[in-house]
């Protein structure tokens, strides 16, 4: 296929077989072509679109006629991201990393045969575009050519001048890194990835508004952890506290009662001493008061009149 002008017919079934093996194995491969330009014709295996021996006038994907005629504009066995087109009803089509294979160069620099491999975008990209669908956050891809593309279609993305400036001031750096600004009139965290060996920059923009967001999501579980732990902390304090002052309040209960217990009991005492020294007539006040306790006790001595017995209060 790759070098007759007239290839044999049971040939060219038995390569379409082992290509449709090659799609059957590995169902990231969107597609395989095998061009061969004397006779003007790709035959193409595809998961979808147009399969088979497809002449160069009729081909839906008109974009691999120029990359093949253009092709010293790259690198080879380079991927080159691109959209297939699979229908002609104007649809959208497929994004895919093509990778160009040819086999030799001709006397006036056209390619005499080439394999062409198309592998499925989403395939490649499958980590960032979960991310994307994951946040409200978007990713670009800027190619050798300087062209930005989405990661998950790589369809062409049509920049403002301001959103156009952002990615200039992203791409002249060589390393990895941020900036803060304004994309499509929104605060913007703009992050972006060092070179890789294709020269391509993967660039992100996240609103701020949502990086704030988880993050004041963040603090406001921390402030209800904090209080939740503070008020457990205040209930066992207090619960241990009371346990603890069991013995205390118990002391203080027993001395409590003997105080009164006391106070009865001198209060007693003295009722009967007095009741006792209103019915004695003739009674040394002396003698009378040290008995009765009044200095004893610290009670002090009365005289009712200057005839009448002394008596303590």
């Amino acid at each position: 296929m790759l070098y007759y002008s007239v290839p044999n017919a049971f040939d060219i079934q038995a390569a379409m077989i082992d290509l449709y093996n090659y799609l059957a194995t590995m169902p990231f491969i969107q597609s395989i072509y095998i061009y061969n330009p004397m006779v003007k014709r790709y035959n193409i295996a595809a998961q979808q679109g147009q399969s088979g021996l497809i002449a160069e006038e009729t081909l839906n994907d008109k974009n691999i006629i120029d990359i093949l005629g253009n092709y010293k504009e790259y690198r080879p066995f380079t991927p080159i991201p691109r959209v297939l087109e699979t229908q002609t009803d104007g649809s959208q089509g497929t994004g895919v990393y093509t990778y160009l294979c040819y086999d030799a160069i001709s006397f006036d620099r056209r390619i005499n045969s080439a394999v062409v491999v198309n592998i499925t975008a989403s395939w490649v990209n499958r980590e960032l575009g979960s991310s994307e669908i994951a946040t409200s956050g978007r990713t670009f891809l800027v190619d050798d050519h300087d062209r930005v593309r989405t990661v998950n279609e790589l369809t062409d993305v049509a920049l403002s001048p301001d959103d156009l400036l952002v990615f200039k001031n992203a791409i002249r750096h060589h390393q990895s890194g941020y900036l803060v600004t304004d994309s499509g009139n929104v605060n913007s965290l703009v992050t972006y990835t060092v070179p890789n060996q294709y020269t391509w920059h993967y660039v992100r923009i996240t609103p701020y508004e949502d990086i704030t967001r988880k993050l004041s999501g963040i603090r406001a579980k921390t402030f209800q952890i904090a209080a939740a732990v503070l008020i457990i902390g205040f209930l066992l304090a207090w619960l241990l506290s009371r346990f603890l002052y069991v013995p205390i309040h118990r002391i203080e209960n027993r001395m409590e009662d003997l105080e009164s217990e006391r106070r009865d009991s001198s209060y007693t005492v003295r009722q009967n001493m007095l009741r006792k020294l209103i019915q004695i007539q003739d009674f040394d006040p002396e003698y009378q008061v040290e008995r009765c306790g009044c200095k004893k006790w610290g009670f002090p001595l009365i005289l009712r009149s200057p005839t009448a017995s002394p008596m303590c209060v």
